[in-house]
C-alpha cells in the first residue's frame, strides 16, 4: 500500500517524533510512521484534515513544508545536524577528565598559592 508523505520542518528528537504522532492521533489521521521530519501516511488528507494538522504542527513549533526546496534544505540541514552530534560524540570518547585536569593544574602558575 503506497502512503503519502508529507515533510516537515523542525523536528530534531525522537521528542519531536511523538509530539508529531499525538497531533496525527488527536486529529485522527492514520498514519504508517513518522520519521525526522517526515509523516508517512496511510491515504491523502482532506483539506480539512490538512489544517487541522497544520495547526496543531504550528502549535508546538513545527511547519508543513509545500515546496521541494524546502524539503530538501531540511533534510540536508538534518544530515549536517547528525554529521556534528557523530564528531561530538567521537570527540567525547576521547575526551579525558584526568588528562584536562592534569593539564590545568600544571599550566595554573597560582596553583596552590590561595590554599
Amino acid at each position: 500500500m503506497p502512503s503519502n508523505i508529507l515533510l516537515i520542518k523542525n523536528m530534531v528528537c525522537n521528542r519531536c517524533i511523538m509530539m508529531v504522532e499525538s497531533i496525527l492521533e488527536k486529529a485522527g489521521i492514520p498514519f504508517h510512521k513518522v520519521l525526522f521530519g517526515e509523516i508517512h501516511l496511510r491515504g491523502a488528507l482532506s483539506e480539512k484534515q490538512k489544517q487541522v494538522l497544520q495547526a496543531g504542527l504550528v502549535s508546538v513549533g513545527f511547519e508543513l513544508i509545500d515546496t521541494h526546496i524546502s524539503g530538501m534544505i531540511e533534510k540536508i540541514k538534518h544530515h549536517v545536524t547528525c554529521k556534528f552530534v557523530e564528531a561530538l560524540v567521537v570527540r567525547a570518547k576521547q575526551f579525558s577528565v584526568g588528562r584536562w585536569v592534569s593539564g590545568f593544574w600544571a599550566n595554573d602558575s597560582d596553583c596552590g598559592r590561595h590554599a
